[in-house]
This record gives structure tokens, sequence and C-alpha cells, in this order.
């Protein structure tokens, strides 16, 4: 008896494990800053039915699939081709011996709280998410009680329709998979006389096509042959008899989730592929929804594989390795992103001469990377400035050097510059999510990439970064819409920019920018520095949204991609792998302005040198700062999680101490020279949540990094922005108000000052 329950256990790990999952993971996870914006979904157009509707299928499938183990997994793991010691085949509780019913009882119950869990969860994320939720738990369950009375009819009218392609005699089995209440009450219930009269009907032998879709026909004889034990019944000889009743409702069920799937994924394509705006969001572009699909995808062809394989004692992961790793080595399944033919026409000025020709006061801006949070906060301060400051803000802006969601940031500004004075529409379209479109291209194109890799079933050149990037050219709306990097007569009233990735084999930064910078290939002895695309990929451009794209490459988000042309080039990832401030870029380009100028001689020339620079960071992330030790001694399994989460820490508050690094020495390095420079850093620093504030606005400390804003979030970056602006503007002000004169003693050092929390000043010492 024990090892028959731990064998259904093992058996049943697959629907097991979704389930828990579906129950307690995912509200998890769904927590996190990182995931939390795939629960916010849209009451307006109903999301919350659809994604309620998908959860009930995943339970559903998970439950079929249990129960199938429950029917047939002892035959499936120990027995040969004989006849299955059960009943006989005349009884009429079918041919094998049921499952007791509180077995069945207790396994829909227990789907069903964490089918509820689920739910309550996911109720409690939007909230948190939404400035007026008064209404929204009434809204939330009548649309969840909407979308799953819509799947429980969906699941109806699949018993009814595989009750009566079955035989009478194999009908309670049936009643296990969808109706376990007519199950449990058997033959003293009224329903099962109905059951039994529909049961009856034999519609295929009415219509004489049971021998091209009933269990006997030949392929499914033919099909049981080559599955074996486990899925049908055998004579003493061994020879098929027929394919077990609990198979075709599996396969019914299985067929509706696969449909939907398609459904969902049905004409996103062509709607990314259209230059117009984004539609009002529509059912199906719930984030949520998609990665419930890719679950049910994933729990029948994991059941499915176990089910089969569990006989041989094979572990499950195996075949799918092997399967894998065939698909990899076949077809296309690279990732690349689109480039074009350079004009020969178009001739980038060098950064001397654009420094040389700028004003006596110059603005470099350094936009570190974080995601959408820093796409908002940037196109946020930067448009913000352009609305107060006017032409003159514009006009003094030299260079933008983004990383990943900075240089997202800087694509929106730059469609500020075109809109009229005052218009902020750009600063607010940076907030429009794009994680509906990477979820597509993650549970669609990318699934039969990695499954299938076949041109006729792949949407040529559809990935999830290129779903990313078309999801910002809408968001964007140039006009033109096409803005090749290289054409500079697209965007004369651009600044420079300049938009870090990093090469993924070497390691090396490469930066896509609309100057001529670096203006040479590195020596041979000098391999490893910053690269320019346009220079090692001569002939070549890119549009604006695919050099954005390659520089926000967020991990795993977005794939790891190369130029389409030429064949050997290079993988690119996020710049932030590298640098994730901006300024080394920045740096870098400034060092080969000064030293190309005519008046510096490849040293400082006080003399010849007036001009005021203020270097301008923004940075999206509240600086929590270190106090006093904070860590408490952890057990032995810490020393697992221990070497990942320094490597995440390195990444992301590690690199604050470069920037501060960085920003001193690009204020050096313009000290030396004769300039007369300051920095401004301007960190997004909302007031910590207060348990205790009954007010509507609470702002979270760890904004997310992927690529959706809740409303909270989106009104968090208005707030803070309101309260930083009078500094930030007092400051710019007096930049501009300063009269640029040579300094006449040597640096001797940087001081930071703090203005406000969230509002820091450097300066040099002299």
């Amino acid at each position: 008896m024990a090892r028959r329950i731990f064998l259904l256990i093992y058996l049943m790990r697959v629907p097991i494990l979704t389930l828990l999952v579906l129950g307690l993971l995912l509200p998890y996870a769904l927590d996190s800053s990182m995931l939390h914006g795939l629960a916010d979904l849209d009451m307006v157009s109903h999301q919350v039915v659809v994604v309620a509707f998908a959860a009930f299928l995943l339970l559903s499938a998970a439950v079929s699939c249990a129960f199938v183990v429950l029917l047939y997994g002892s035959d499936r793991a120990d027995a040969e081709r004989k006849p299955s010691c059960g009943a006989p085949s005349g009884q009429n509780k079918g041919s094998r011996k049921l499952p007791k019913w509180w077995i069945v009882l207790l396994l829909y119950v227990a789907a069903g709280l964490l089918f509820v869990r689920f739910l309550v969860r996911l109720e409690q994320i939007m909230l948190s998410g939404h400035l007026e939720s008064a209404n929204l738990p009434s809204q939330f369950w009548t649309q969840a009680a909407v979308g799953t009375f819509v799947a429980s009819v969906f699941i109806l009218l699949i018993f009814l329709l595989d009750l009566t392609l079955s035989e009478p005699r194999n009908y309670p089995a049936i009643e296990v998979f969808a109706l376990p209440i007519a199950y449990v009450l058997g033959e003293t219930s009224w329903f099962s006389h109905v059951l039994t009269f529909l049961n009856n009907l034999r519609p295929l032998k009415f219509l004489r096509l049971e021998k091209f879709f009933g269990r006997r026909d030949f392929f499914s004889l033919l099909l049981l042959r080559g599955l074996g034990p486990g899925y049908g019944t055998f004579d003493e000889e061994g020879n098929p008899i027929e394919l077990h009743p609990g198979f075709r409702f599996a396969a019914f069920l299985a067929i509706l989730c696969f449909g939907t799937y398609l459904l969902a994924g049905n004409g996103v394509f062509h709607g990314l592929a259209l230059d117009l705006p984004f539609r009002a969001p529509r059912p199906y572009d719930a984030v949520l929804l998609q990665v419930l699909l890719l679950m049910i995808l994933g729990c029948w062809a994991l059941a499915a594989f176990s089910f089969f394989f569990d006989r041989f004692r094979v572990p499950v992961l195996i075949p799918i390795g092997v399967i894998l790793f065939l698909t990899s080595q076949f077809g296309p399944s690279d990732y690349a992103f689109h480039t074009i033919a350079r004009s020969p026409q178009s001739t980038l000025a060098t950064s001397d001469q654009l420094l040389e020709r700028s004003g006596d006061h110059v603005i470099l801006v350094a936009a570190e990377g974080g995601g959408i949070q820093s796409a908002a906060w940037s196109s946020e301060v930067l448009c913000g400035l352009r609305k107060e400051l006017g032409p003159q803000f514009d006009q003094s802006v030299l260079a933008i050097s983004g990383v990943s969601g900075g240089s997202v940031g800087a694509m929106f500004y730059l469609r500020c510059r075109e809109s009229t004075p005052g218009d902020m529409q750009a600063a607010q379209a940076a907030r429009n999510s794009s994680l509906e479109a990477i979820a597509w291209g993650l549970a669609h194109p990318d699934l039969r990439r990695a499954i299938l890799p076949i041109h006729a079933l792949l949407w040529p050149g559809a990935d999830r970064g290129w779903a990313l990037e078309r999801a910002l050219r809408k968001n964007a709306q140039f006009s033109p819409m096409d803005r090749p990097l290289a054409a500079t007569g697209t965007q004369p009233n651009w600044p420079v920019v300049l938009f870090s990735a990093t090469e993924a084999r070497t390691g090396d930064p490469i930066v896509f920018t609309n100057s001529d910078f670096p203006r040479s290939n590195p020596s041979p002895s000098n391999q490893h520095v910053l690269r320019g695309f346009h220079r090692v990929y001569g002939g070549r451009d890119v549009f604006l949204e695919s050099a954005v794209r390659m520089s926000a490459s967020f991990p795993y988000v977005s794939p790891a991609a190369r130029a389409d042309w030429p064949w050997n080039a290079e993988h690119l990832v996020d710049g932030g792998y590298f640098d994730n401030s901006g300024l080394y870029a920045l740096t870098n380009w400034m060092t080969d302005a000064i030293r190309h100028l005519p008046s510096s001689n490849g040293g400082a020339n006080p003399g010849t040198v007036h001009k005021s620079v203020l270097i301008l960071t923004i940075a999206a992330f509240p600086d929590l700062g270190w106090q006093d030790p904070q860590d408490t001694p952890h057990k032995w399994p810490y020393q697992l999680s221990a070497p990942v989460s320094s490597l995440l820490h390195v990444r992301s508050e590690g690199q604050l101490v470069h920037e501060r690094s960085d920003s001193f020495n690009l204020l050096g390095l313009l000290s030396l020279h004769g300039y007369q420079a300051t920095a401004l850093t301007i960190h997004y620093s909302p007031a910590p949540e207060d348990p205790n504030n009954t007010g509507p606005l609470h702002c979270p400390q760890d904004p997310p990094l992927t690529w959706h804003l809740t409303e909270v979030e989106k009104t968090c970056i208005d707030e803070e922005w309101k309260r930083l602006k009078p500094m930030v503007l007092s400051q710019i002000n007096a930049f501009f108000q300063e009269v640029p004169i040579t300094p006449t003693k040597a640096p001797v050092g940087t001081t930071s000052q703090r203005l406000q929390k969230g509002l820091y000043l450097q300066k040099i010492l002299r």
C-alpha cells in the first residue's frame, strides 16, 4: 500500500507542482519589484476575466493530469501488455477500479483552495498599484467569477462531448475528470441518469463514424501499440483493444488550451508591425495571461513526457534536454537586430567639432539604467527642464549618454525636443508599458524558435527583443518614424547621443552614436577599449529604436542579439553589464574632444577656454546609503546564494561607487583643461512608506526594473519631480547666470554637497 501511494505521488509530481506554482510560488513572485507589474491588470478591458479563465484552465489541466495518473498510473508503471485486473468489462462502473470518492473530492478541494489563493493575492497586488481602489474589489471578483464561470462552461461542454462519444460502460471514469460531484453522488443522483442518457446517444454510431473516431479505430490502435500499457487495454496475446476513455477528455481539454494560446497570440504581430499608436488595452494583452498560457503548455508537455518515460525509469528532463539540444543545432534559432545600409553622403561630426561649436554654457547628461523606472524618470526630468527653461536648456545640452532604461528615457527626450514648448506627452509616453509586447514575444515566436526552429512557423525577425523595439517605436511616434542614427539630416536639432551596450563574447563596451566617435579602431596592442558601432560595422547603420533596444537588453527579458550583417557580428547585451551610469562613454567622448581641439594641442590651454560645463547625472533609484553593519549570522545554505546575491548587488548598488568616481574623474578632466565644471546628481528618492499614513499614495523604495509601471509608481515619479524641481531649477539657472572664466589655480580635489534629499552637487576644489 505504501509503495502504491508513493508511486502515485511520484507519478503525479508534474500536476502537483503545477498547482503549487499557481497557488504558492506565483503569488509570492508577483510580490517582488521585478514581477509585480504582471499583476497590474486593466479592469476596463476585462483582463481579469481572461486571467481567471486561463488560471481555471491551468487548474483543470493539472487536475486532469492527476486523475490520469490515479486511473492509469499503476498500469503504466508496472503492468504488461495483458488484460487489466479490474472489474469485468460489462459492469456499469467501468472496466477498472475507480479512485475513492474522497480522493477525488480532496484533490478538487485542494486545487480550488490554491486557485482562490491565487486570485486573492492578485487582488491585493492590484489594490496596492491603483490610486482609486474603492470599487476595485467588487469589480475584480465580479470579473473573476465571470472568467471562472466561462471556463467551467467550456469544461462542461468538453465533458458532454466526450460523454456522447464514449461507450456507456466508460462514462463513470470520465466523471472523475470533469464532474466529481456527479461521480461522488453516484447512482443516487438524478444527474447521473441524465449522464447515462447522454452517454447512450452514441452519435458516432448513428453517423457511422465509430471506426474513424472511436477508441478502436485503426489510428487509435496503432497509437496504443506504440505507447504501450497505461494508455489502453490489451488482450491475452498483447494486442491492443482500445484506448482508455480518460485520454480522450485530456486530449479535448489540451486542444482547448492550445486554441486559447493561439487565440491570445493572434493579431499581436500585425499590431506591432504597424506604426500606428497602440490601441486601448484588450483582454488578451494581459501579461499574466501569457504567463499562465506558458504554464498550461508546460503542464501538458511535462505531464505527457513523464507519464510515458516513467515506465522506463528515465528522468523526464533527459528526453526534453535531448530534444532542445537537437532543435538548438538545426534551424534559425539565433537572435539578430535589423541594420540598414548607411548612406555614403552621411558624414558625422567629430567630438571636437561639436564641442568647439557649442555655446559658453554646456550641459552633459548621463542617464543611468534601470528598466522603465529609469526611462520614465530620465524623460520626466529632461522634458520637465525643457518645459521650465525653454530653448536655453535644449541649446545647451551637448551630449546625452544613456545606458539601458536611461537610453530609453533619452529617446523620449529627443521626441520632446520635436514637440511644442511645454509639451510633456513624450515623457508620458515613456511610461507606457512594453511588458505586454515582450511577454507575447517570449510566449509565441521565442517558444516556437526553441521547439520548432522552422522558417515557415516563425514570423521573420520577430522575437521578444524585436517586440520591445517595436513597442518603443510605437510609443514614441516620431514623424517621420524612420530615424537612422547616422542620417544627420533627419535630426538636425538632436544633441550627441551615446547609447552604450556590451559585447557578450569579449565584455567590451560598444556605443551607438550620431557622432564620429571613436574616430578610429583601437591598435592591436590596446584591444579592450570602447568601440563604436559605425566604426566596427562600416557601411551599416541602425534606426534609433534599434540602438536604444540594444542598450536596454535587460538580462533574459531581452535576448542577446547580433547585427543581421555581417555574418560574424558580435552578440550585444545590456550596457549596464559594463557601466550602468553612462559616465564612462561620456568621459571618453569628452576626452576625445579635448584631445583633438586645436586650442588644446594635447594639453591644457587656459587662455583659450571660456566654457562652463554642467554634468547632469540622472539616477532613477533611491540611494539608501550605508549606515551601520546590519547583517546577521546565517546557516550554511547561505553559502549557496551569497555569490549570486553579491553579483547582483555589484551590478546595481556597487555601480554607485563607480558612478561617483567617474563623475569626479570627468570633473577633474574638464578642470585640468581649463573648463569651469560642476556636477549635479538628481536621484529619485521618494519618502519611505509609512504604515500609519492614511493617504492614498505609498511610494515603494524598490521601483520596478522591468517595463511596466503601476498608477501609483507613475504618480510617485510626478510627485518626486515636483519636490526636486525648485532646487534643480535654482541650480541650473545659477549655472546659466555665471560668467565663464578660465580658472587660474590648479585643481586640488573634489567636494560633494547634499543640497536636499536626492540632490547632490559636486565641485572642484582649487
